[in-house]
């Protein structure tokens, strides 16, 4: 029962990072490259991934990183994109508490922050260059 419900959160999830950056494409009033159309891609592939690793059973730690790579997502983006995103975000983390893991809570907290980290890292980095 906890696989196939995670592989329903998994799936919710990865829907949501697949539609929402679609519904914001569509009502675009800006160029799409470089900035949204890096994040939205991004957005994107986390959800694939996270829906990837839940369903194949591999890589335990890849929904914690990507919650915490989303994460980022629904704080910087807040008032856009952010609050749309939170249920993939939620999905995911459901997901990956329901998988089977042998990671310790604290494994899985480092995953999470080395995510939030790494993506917030990435995001000043595409703005600071974006201005060059």
């Amino acid at each position: 029962m906890k696989r196939y419900l995670s592989g329903v959160f998994a799936f919710a999830g990865a829907a949501n990072c697949v539609f929402v950056p679609l519904l914001f494409v569509a009502n675009l009033q800006q160029p799409l490259f470089p900035q949204p159309g890096l994040y939205f891609a991004e957005i994107t592939a986390s959800g694939l991934l996270g829906f990837a690793s839940i369903v194949r059973q591999r890589a335990t730690w890849l929904p914690w990183f990507l919650t915490g790579v989303l994460l980022v997502f629904n704080v910087l983006g807040a008032w856009s994109i952010g609050l749309w995103l939170l249920p993939a975000t939620l999905c995911i983390l459901g997901a990956g508490l329901l998988v089977e893991s042998p990671l310790s809570p604290f494994q899985k907290m480092g995953y999470l922050g080395v995510g939030l980290l790494a993506q917030g890292v990435l995001m000043q980095a595409w703005i600071v260059l974006d201005g060059i």
